[in-house]
């Protein structure tokens, strides 16, 4: 065999004359036959670098600092392999160290420290000249793709440079998105309404404390740009979020409050006749005067029991809603006495209307009588009562283009559900949750009917369920593409259904893009099946 230092010698006379591949190659011998010493990874980490193998030679290089820590040789060789990979700053701060560890050869040292600084300032030059020829305008749609999902991004641009401070300053539009929370509300609120000279067009209130501030700012008049407000806080007092005085442009109020109830009054009809978007969402008793207005509205999310100050809610909310002739999304919620007298309400036509959801025990109110949903697309139930009851007071010719259905939970029997989905033949997504009764003829019938072209299904918690039925709908959808079997099912949740055979779980699984089926927490499962 021969010896390491026959190697040494001839890699240094194979990288003397350029046969770089083959000066690797003798030292990756060398380095397996007496392992790894300062002196064979140098010398390799210089070959690999005049491959252009820059990964190689950095990790060499490091394992030659782990070797000899107190030696510049690998510092230096790190400084160089940094050095064409561009990465001036961590070139430097390599051969810093390598200075402090070289007690000769400083010369050679103190040259390669000049050539990386003045790359480093050139870097410096470039990059802040590129940036300085952009259009504002460029710059702008940069710095807005890196404040989209992140409230305190122009914080985080103008960390970068002076320069991207200077620029993100100037554009009053990076500044139109204002998040206050619990820490600092009032310096934060100040910087952001004076950098974007008080054009703040959206904000979002978290916590107590920043909702103070928000009433101080709202008195001096300093929102007036404001167009969208989302609240989130938990107070006894919610006195001065309603009228939004000093904010002639708010089109978009959103509530989420859990101290108290809400109290909207009917002498604020200028700030609701703007509404586009309304949402509240409380516990406690929300106050509405007879008689309100808001014709603009296109989003109506009540997830709150509803009040009108005459105490008659069908009425009142049938007159709302038929002046909101616009709404394209519904949520209604309340909880309704057993016993509602007779009531014949006109006609509510909402012809925009594409998603309609309701909580509680409506089925047994008037209004759904009334209603003329004829664009309705997604329906979720989510009643104290029978669904089927929900569904026989609604237009039938509404409930024939739904294509998303979600009742949970389900107090209806199989035979009771049944016509209700199967009076809506334009159903792709389907919720059948939370159910005690068996929904296996209803799965089978959906997978017999030509009709039906469902391709999301959840009948989680539906504890009779079992998987045969399962199997029959996921197979009446499947097509062959590329020699591959697919079913147009494409999501399957059996979540809490312990009647799901374990051996059709890997079929389904290979048959749909998602399936889950989780009946049992780990704790839970310990010592028993565990599926997921």
């Amino acid at each position: 065999m021969s010896q390491p230092g026959t190697h040494i010698e001839r890699a240094t006379q194979a990288f003397k004359s350029g046969d770089y591949k083959r000066a690797v190659q003798l030292l990756t011998e060398a380095i397996d036959a007496s392992g790894p010493t300062l002196q064979t990874l140098d010398s390799r980490a210089a070959a690999y670098t005049k491959l252009k193998n820059l990964q190689a030679a950095l990790k060499d290089s490091q394992r030659a600092i782990e070797i000899a820590p107190n030696s510049f040789v690998g510092y230096a060789r790190a400084a160089r392999v940094l050095k064409e990979r561009n990465r001036f700053d961590a070139a430097l701060s390599m051969v810093n160290h390598a200075l402090q560890r070289a007690k000769n050869r400083q010369g050679d040292l103190e040259k390669l420290k000049r050539e990386i600084v003045a790359l480093v300032k050139e870097s410096e030059r470039l990059r802040r000249a590129e940036i300085a020829v952009l259009p504002v305008e460029v710059l702008g749609e940069i710095f807005a793709f890196i404040a989209d999902g992140d409230a305190d991004a122009p914080l985080r641009v103008g960390a970068v440079c002076r320069h991207w401070r200077e620029a993100a300053r100037g554009l009053s539009t990076l500044w139109a998105r204002l998040v206050l929370g619990d820490v600092r509300p009032q310096a934060k609120a100040k910087l952001w309404l004076d950098t974007s000279r008080h054009r703040v067009r959206h904000l979002e209130v978290n916590g107590v404390i920043a909702y103070r501030t928000f009433c101080s700012l709202r008195t001096t008049r300093q929102l007036s740009s404001l167009r969208e407000i989302h609240i989130s806080a938990d107070s006894k007092s919610l006195d001065d979020a309603w009228p939004p005085l000093g904010m002639p442009h708010l089109v978009s109020f959103h509530l989420d409050w859990q101290g108290c109830g809400i109290k909207f009054d009917k002498h604020n009809d200028d700030a609701l006749a703007r509404l586009r978007h309304l949402s509240l969402r409380t516990p406690h008793r929300t106050l509405l005067s007879a008689g309100i207005a808001m014709p603009e509205l296109r989003t109506l999310h009540l997830e709150t029991p509803v009040l009108f100050a005459d105490n008659d809610f069908h009425v009142s909310m049938a007159n709302l809603l038929r002046v909101s002739s616009l709404l394209q999304s519904l949520i209604l919620y309340d909880k309704l006495p057993s016993e509602i007298p007779q009531l014949a309400l006109e006609a509510v036509a909402l012809p925009s209307l594409s998603s309609f959801e309701y909580h509680g025990g409506l089925a047994r109110s008037h209004l759904l009588d009334a209603l003329q949903l004829p664009s309705l697309a997604r329906l979720v139930l989510r009643p104290v009562d029978s669904a089927h009851n929900v569904t026989q007071r609604l237009q039938r010719s509404d409930l024939a283009n739904v294509r998303e259905l979600r009742i949970t939970p389900v107090l209806d029997k199989a035979e009771d559900i049944f016509p209700v989905v199967m009076g809506m033949p334009l159903l792709t997504v389907l919720q059948l949750s939370n159910c005690g009764t068996d929904m296996g003829a209803v799965v089978d019938a959906l997978a017999k009917s030509p009709k039906h072209l469902l391709e999301e299904v959840d009948f989680s918690h539906c504890t009779k369920l079992a998987g045969g039925p399962l199997v029959r709908l996921v197979q009446a959808g499947i097509t062959t593409t590329g020699g591959e079997e697919k079913s147009r099912v494409r999501v399957v949740v059996v979540d809490g259904c312990p009647l799901v055979e374990a051996e059709v779980l890997p079929w389904l699984r290979s048959k749909v893009s998602r399936f889950s089926c989780v009946y049992m927490t780990k704790k839970a499962a310990k010592g028993g099946r565990f599926l997921g």
